[in-house]
């Protein structure tokens, strides 16, 4: 049975793939033994952090918001020694979370290949919702039915718990023991 990997979730501009929010949850034997939040400068004019004015409105983060917050490239070290060689658990991890990852590892690798050993394997609840026959596999309406607190749905943070949440359900009922590329 999955019973550590580390739950991820990123807010992002999508015209730009820039991240502008991670979250993270870290499992260890089926327990949250930590967490982290933090907003991220995603480097960029005002007017093309409001290219899509939804993500503000849907996330809450403002341009002001992230002016003063480490860039990317700052907070990128300690995200890697987190999930390197781990279990990832997104929700729609393939055409959100890490599509935006590789977008922004892209730009970092460009300069330096410091980091182009990234390794590990990742579970997405979305799919594996589809998977159990779900026929809406929203992270909210998921949580919904399986009785998951979901916060601050479209928070970093508060997305990447409810994932957490979410896939230790569905490991717990479903037995869930081997990795199936997402």
């Amino acid at each position: 049975m999955i019973s550590n990997f580390v739950a991820i979730d990123f807010e992002f501009l999508p015209s730009l793939g820039r991240i502008i929010q991670i979250g993270y949850v870290v499992v260890r034997n089926g327990v949250i033994v930590d967490t982290y939040e933090q907003l991220v400068n995603p480097c960029c004019s005002r007017q093309d952090f409001y290219l899509v004015p939804m993500v503000s409105n849907i996330t809450g983060i403002t341009y002001d918001m992230v002016q003063n917050a480490p860039t990317f490239e700052d907070v990128w070290p300690d995200l890697y020694k987190v999930i390197n060689k781990q279990i990832i658990v997104a929700h729609n991890a393939c055409s959100a979370d890490l599509s935006v990852l590789s977008k922004e590892l892209f730009r970092i690798c460009e300069r330096t290949d410091q980091y182009s050993d990234i390794a590990f394997d990742c579970y997405c609840t979305m799919n594996i919702a589809k998977s159990l026959s779900h026929s809406k596999c929203g992270l909210s309406i998921l949580c919904q039915e399986y009785d998951i607190e979901l916060s601050a749905h479209h928070n970093a943070f508060a997305d990447a718990e409810a994932t957490a949440k979410l896939f230790i359900e569905f490991v717990n009922r479903y037995n869930i023991r081997h990795y199936s590329p997402v």
